[in-house]
């Protein structure tokens, strides 16, 4: 299961320090929902995305991010960019990596209960937490620097 985000309007071109995640669809970010639970999770812990019982109109809702047709506006867009910024200088913080970790090993879990509930068996896509803190750092500023380029295009939306 993915969603994926799409860039309102389509860049000419890509800075060079982004590697699109599929050069085919350079204003896309497709993600499994594992992977957006884990950077929905961050941008919690980074005061973005408001917690399930906080109510603040200043905080982006963790819903807006499966919702399809949701814009996600250009001042949205440059509040989660600016916060994954913290990284650059900074590797992510062994309690952050554990929360992400634990929170990872959750939902896959939960997604098998929920396969093999409906009787249907999967042979990949499941696995553990696969970050180290380098390799978790860089998937945190590319989520980041895709929403600093989405704000320069007017936003992004889920589409899927």
């Amino acid at each position: 299961m993915t969603t994926t985000l799409r860039m309102t309007r389509t860049p000419e071109a890509l800075p060079a320090w982004f590697p699109p995640r599929d050069p085919a669809r350079p204003a896309d970010y497709v993600l499994r929902h594992v992977e957006l639970e884990m950077l929905v999770t961050a941008l919690i812990g980074l005061g973005v995305v408001a917690t399930s019982d906080q109510r603040d109109p200043a905080l982006l809702s963790r819903e807006d991010f499966w919702e399809v047709g949701h814009q996600f506006t250009t001042g949205q867009c440059t509040a989660i960019a600016r916060a994954m910024r913290v990284f650059v200088e900074e590797p992510p913080s062994a309690d952050l990596v554990n929360v992400l970790r634990d929170q990872w090993n959750d939902t896959q879990e939960r997604f098998r209960r929920e396969v093999a509930a409906r009787g249907e068996v999967v042979v990949s896509g499941l696995e553990p937490f696969p970050y180290d803190a380098a390799e978790l750092k860089n998937a945190l500023l590319h989520f980041g620097g895709y929403h600093a380029i989405a704000a320069a295009h007017g936003g992004c939306a889920v589409v899927a």
